[in-house]
């Protein structure tokens, strides 16, 4: 009663609940009324089997206790006392399959005791009806018929879960997966032991104490410090493993949201929502004793009680969740609403705001959650990227078992396929070039500082606990995804440069904490019978010396590997480099080579040379030398990994001075020319000397402008075809716009020109120049859009000089323009009138004439 109606904890009585602390067994027994130590471990254990079933299959034995009452009303009119006492019994006959004559007569008993003997004659009527129809194998079930609705209800009560639960699992997973999931959550639950190695105590160790205590076990195959265990939690906790720190219980799951964290000595973690602490302490015996951990929770009492447990064991944004798809505490999943869900969502959002403050360019930050709904997990991650584009998605493949990794990058545990607590978890990073921008956060809160942004996760959480420990950042620190190219294998990197020679693009993410790069290269326009080369020289400028990423196809197959280069005379062999690299792979796609690598800079280092090559491949397996002319022999340069500054290469590619005269072109079509025919033709030909002589200047300045344009567009088109994976989705499309309008407006111009006292002049001319004024609009826009793609900052300045003294000289013309004209009407009105009074004065002495005649 005190769990369903007075929100008490079912978990806290179980087999962790016991060895959980002094405090927490005293709440159970204030609950149970009576002390936990006079029952023995066996009678506990059946305790705890009662009480956590009957919670768990509530919906169930209710079905049941309202099929045997007499009419509905006996069932909403019973006493809560009488309703428990008829769950436990109900649960014990026909789940736990105790024998039924202990079963109603203790039941029956309890009843005339805690209530009236007349209690008890009504619980022995109902019992003795359910085993009668136990015994004949007709219990009342519900049929899965009618609707999906009629269905849904039916699933519910034959699984017990909550009907929005089961008909939103159903929508989300279909059917068969949903009744898989309902399955797992009423099966009897696991436990998995971490053994502590802070402490000095590893795996090894902590198996040889369980194989001493005669309890079976078995290893984790996805965590190293992990191991199974089906039975024998009471072994565990009398021989006082988890009381002195040796090991703690964790699920597996939680501890794969910590190796997607990858927490490395050194580094600096915000576990944002720390409680209770199982990956808070994890995180803390992977830093070895070097860094920094800072936990904060809403809830004081369990932050009290991870503080004291890393005093006794030693010590991350894990946003409060509902654990929509691991209802394994039984009370869970009957304290949740579907209105619940909205609520939580915003917090989510709110919280990852104020979190991503943290996060400084090369950091990470690692939204993780208990449960695998689709809202809370993926939607919730993308939301926050439309909100925060300096920030791309790490892909969790690089931490994980491929089998736990999503399409899109993420950390998932399922129940059902793993065996393992439902969990979610994105690494995100945060670029090195973006600009950090001012976010509008909830409660007040305003753009700037770390301290802010912890002030004000502190008053969300609600408490005053904020203390470092030895450990790392559940905020680590993140990157901007490079927008220009979708790699196939989903990877994204932060930071991309085109290396100007040879047809190459350098992509790479570096992450301080470690001192760690890992880069992609790219050689496009190339074969199969090609090989190339990206190599770091730490000491030197040029070839020898540097160290070597080698990539080629060899019996369609690619290989990469890693070669010294120590003389000019190299026949580039296989061998070691001069610092740790701790991946290299290679990838062919269309006519495109792609080298990708991960290694560590050397200390303090985050400006290097490098050298990049491209030869034949010779009888499918010797590398050929390269060509010592052109593009081979310039592509040298020093890249800032930090920064993102990369030195420019003398001399350009076929493709960059294509790219500058593109640039050039449309600058002068769109972006000059057509503004400065529209002046002539609006302010120009005010003036009567001018005509027709605007008129002539606007038709060249308006020909010129589409004929240098359409040039332009041919470029653009054969750099969009040519450029392999690369999106310039909006700026193709309104240059696309562009030339067809001005084609229109041309040839609308010379052939489709009403005169001028045509009917249809009018209209005429509202498209005309209505084609105009969008052409000139978009051609502007879009020359800045494309300076902004070449990253042209110097041409930026020098073009907006341009406009802003066109626009100057256009407001100018239009002043005087407005002027004149209004000067030209008074005139017009003046001599109209004038002409007016000469009239009737010549009428009226022509009258006279005639009258003196």
């Amino acid at each position: 009663m005190r769990i369903e109606l007075g929100g008490a904890f079912a978990d806290l009585l179980n087999e962790k609940g016991k060895g959980s602390g002094d405090n927490e067994m005293g709440y159970v027994e204030r609950t149970l009324g009576f002390r936990t130590h006079d029952l023995e471990d066996r009678d506990l254990g059946l305790v705890t089997d009662i009480v956590g079933g009957t919670v768990r299959w509530r919906r169930f034995l209710d079905h049941l206790i309202l099929s045997l009452c007499h009419d509905e009303s006996t069932f909403t009119r019973m006493e809560p006392l009488l309703l428990q006492i008829l769950r436990i019994g109900f649960y014990e006959i026909v789940k736990l399959e105790m024998p039924s004559y202990a079963v109603v007569d203790e039941n029956v008993r309890l009843a005339k005791i805690a209530l009236r003997p007349g209690a008890g004659n009504m619980v022995d009527g109902i019992f003795r009806k359910l085993v009668l129809l136990k015994e004949t194998n007709s219990l009342p079930l519900p049929k899965l018929e009618g609707d999906d609705r009629a269905q849904a209800r039916a699933l519910a009560t034959l699984y017990s879960h909550p009907v929005w639960m089961v008909r939103r699992w159903t929508k989300y997973l279909g059917r068969e997966e949903a009744i898989k999931l309902m399955m797992w959550n009423n099966s009897d639950p696991h436990f998995s032991l971490r053994a502590n190695r802070v402490r000095g105590f590893s795996r090894a160790e902590l198996v040889s104490r369980l194989q001493s205590l005669k309890v079976s076990h078995e290893l984790s195959p996805h965590l190293d410090d992990f191991v199974r265990i089906r039975t024998g939690m009471q072994a565990v906790i009398q021989a006082g493993l988890l009381k002195e720190g040796l090991c703690s219980v964790q699920d597996e799951s939680a501890g794969l949201v910590v190796s997607i964290v990858d927490p490395q000595p050194g580094e600096s973690i915000v576990d944002c929502c720390a409680a209770p602490g199982g990956k808070t302490l994890f995180m803390a015996s992977c830093l070895s004793g070097q860094g920094m951990i800072s936990a904060i929770d809403i809830n004081k009492g369990q932050l009290r009680i991870l503080r004291d447990t890393a005093n006794t064991m030693l010590m991350a944004s894990s946003p409060p969740c509902m654990p929509i798809f691991v209802y394994l505490l039984a009370d869970l999943r009957w304290n949740r609403r579907l209105e619940d869900m909205e609520q939580l969502k915003v917090l989510q959002d709110e919280l990852l705001d104020a979190a991503s403050m943290l996060v400084k360019p090369g950091g990470v930050l690692v939204y993780s959650t208990c449960s695998i709904d689709v809202e809370e997990n993926e939607e919730r991650v993308a939301a926050f990227l439309q909100r925060h584009r300096e920030f791309c998605i790490d892909s969790a493949d690089r931490y994980v078992s491929p089998d736990f990794v999503t399409e899109h990058g993420f950390y998932s545990s399922n129940p059902v396929k793993h065996s393992l607590d439902g969990a979610f978890a994105a690494r995100l990073v945060r670029s090195y070039l973006a600009t950090r921008r001012c976010l509008v956060l909830p409660r007040g809160i305003l753009d700037g500082t770390r301290t802010q942004s912890i002030e004000w996760l502190r008053h969300q959480s609600g408490v005053s606990y904020l203390r470092a420990a030895r450990g790392t950042l559940f905020v680590l620190i993140g990157s901007e995804r490079d927008n220009n190219y979708e790699f196939s294998s989903n990877k994204l990197f932060a930071s991309c440069r085109e290396l100007g020679v040879l047809d190459s693009f350098l992509h790479w993410n570096f992450y301080p904490a470690s001192n760690t790069v890992e880069v992609a290269f790219r050689k496009i326009h190339t074969a199969a019978d090609r090989w190339i080369a990206w190599a770091v020289n730490p000491t030197a400028k040029g070839m020898v010396g540097s160290q070597a990423f080698i990539a080629f196809q060899e019996n369609g197959a690619m290989k990469a590997y890693t070669a010294p280069i120590t003389s000019y005379g190299t026949k580039m062999e296989t061998g070691n480099l001069s610092f740790p690299v701790f991946d290299v792979s290679a990838a062919f796609s269309g006519n495109e080579i792609i080298i990708f690598a991960r290694f560590q800079l050397p200390a303090n280092t985050t400006v290097v040379n490098h050298v990049w090559q491209e030869g034949p491949v010779i009888g499918g397996s010797t590398l050929g030398v390269h060509a010592l002319s052109g593009g081979n022999v310039l592509s040298h340069a020093t890249i800032d990994f930090y920064s993102g500054k990369v030195e420019a290469v003398r001399g350009f590619s076929s493709k960059s001075k294509l790219k500058v005269a593109h640039g050039i072109l449309n600058a002068i079509s769109w972006g000059t020319l057509m503004p400065l025919g529209m002046i002539f033709a609006r302010h120009v030909k005010v003036f009567p000397s001018a005509d027709p002589t605007w008129f002539y200047l606007h038709v060249c300045c308006q020909c010129l402008g589409y004929f240098l344009g359409v040039v332009g567009g041919i470029m653009g088109f054969f750099l969009r075809k040519h450029s392999s994976g690369m999106k310039f989705s909006t700026h193709g499309y309104i240059g696309a716009t562009l030339l067809s309008l001005a084609t229109l407006q041309v040839l609308g111009g010379f052939f489709l020109r009403p005169k001028k006292d045509h009917k249809y002049r009018l209209y005429w001319n509202l498209f005309h120049w209505g084609a105009g004024y969008a052409t000139i609009g978009l051609g502007i826009y879009n020359v800045f859009v494309g300076l902004h793609l070449m990253n042209a900052r110097t041409s930026k300045v020098a073009y907006t000089a341009v406009i802003s003294t066109l626009l100057t000289i256009a407001v100018v013309l239009e002043i005087l323009t407005c002027y004149m004209v209004r000067k030209r009407r008074k005139s017009e009105i003046s001599e109209h009138a004038s002409g007016e009074t000469e009239g009737i004065d010549n009428a009226f002495a022509a009258t006279r004439e005639q009258q003196m005649v």
